[in-house]
């Protein structure tokens, strides 16, 4: 994947998660939050189940992974 594919799915993928969060707000704190506040509010790290590592649900990397499966079809 070259360097502008990558930034497309990276713009793609906070894009979504900031669709996600706002969805998760009352009606009156929708559009407040920014990018920032949200990765501070979300733990970006892995989980380890079974031994296996994976993305913890709704961060970031998440998101773009999401958007780079729905992005190779």
């Amino acid at each position: 994947m070259n360097g502008k594919q990558a930034k497309r799915l990276r713009k793609v993928a906070k894009e979504n998660m900031m669709a996600w969060f706002n969805d998760q707000l009352p009606d009156d704190q929708k559009g407040i939050a920014t990018v920032q506040d949200v990765m501070k509010q979300i733990p970006q790290s892995y989980v380890y189940s079974l031994g296996t590592a994976r993305h913890s649900a709704f961060s970031y990397k998440w998101f773009y992974r999401a958007a780079k499966i729905a992005y190779r079809g």
